[in-house]
């Protein structure tokens, strides 16, 4: 017997396929934003760096919900940084929370 959209397990289905995509969309979004500061373009990733102009290089992207986590590498002026941000997106995919620390990487 075929499934339709009104039963149980199809709306339960269609429910973990769109927070995938949402999900998706948003680790994409924060992917854009690391490629935005690496060409210059304000973004909150550089803005802990100043006039630095980092280098930055997307090393992981976790997702959950609306939220993404970015572990950033960002070299500039001849010293690199681990950059962690969280970043929360709404619906149209613009941020509307942003958190973020940054530490030498030679620190330890």
């Amino acid at each position: 017997m075929p499934l339709t959209l009104a039963d149980p397990l199809s709306e339960t289905l269609h429910g973990l396929l769109t927070r995938h995509a949402v999900q998706e969309r948003n680790k994409e979004l924060a992917r854009a934003l690391v490629e935005a500061g690496n060409r210059g373009e304000p973004c909150p990733l550089t803005d802990p760096f100043a006039a630095a102009g980092p280098r930055l290089a997307c090393d992981s992207v976790l997702a959950d919900g609306d939220r993404v986590v970015l572990r950033v590498t960002a070299e500039a002026d001849g010293a690199s940084w681990c950059l962690l941000a969280e970043l929360r997106y709404d619906g149209q995919g613009r941020v509307v929370e942003y958190h973020g620390a940054r530490v030498p990487l030679d620190a330890r």
